[in-house]
């Protein structure tokens, strides 16, 4: 089963973006803020983590920086209203969503990346 933590101060977007992950039978963690999103990451690992930019505590690009350092296998989807795509692309992230977003087609990026992901690795590809 794929597991996802979800980092949003929005109670009401991460309470969506929760319930459309876990429609696809996915296990998901929320946090609020960056730290506890940390305190999550060192006690179980996540294969994705889905982050707003604007977070108390620690912006979302700071955090995605250090989870890439504490669980480098962990993939990174980042979501914003204020950032659009070119202020991303330098980031180590796998997806780029902006708000509003549709929960399901982030349930549905995420399942696909999963399964292209488990088929390479069936054949022994990287």
């Amino acid at each position: 089963m794929l597991s996802v933590l979800v980092v949003d101060d929005e109670t009401g977007a991460r309470t969506m973006l929760a319930m459309a992950l876990r429609g696809a039978d996915i296990h998901v963690d929320m946090a609020a803020d960056g730290p506890t999103a940390l305190a999550l990451i060192g006690e179980k690992p996540y294969d994705w983590v889905v982050s707003d930019v604007k977070l108390p505590g620690m912006d979302g690009v700071t955090l995605i920086k250090q989870i890439g350092r504490l669980s480098p296998k962990t993939r990174m989807l980042l979501i914003s209203a204020v950032l659009h795509e070119d202020d991303v692309r330098a980031l180590p992230i796998d997806g780029f969503w902006r708000k509003p977003f549709d929960p399901f087609a982030i349930q549905k990026f995420i399942v696909e990346n999963a399964n292209v992901a488990e088929s390479r690795k069936a054949y022994g590809l990287r």
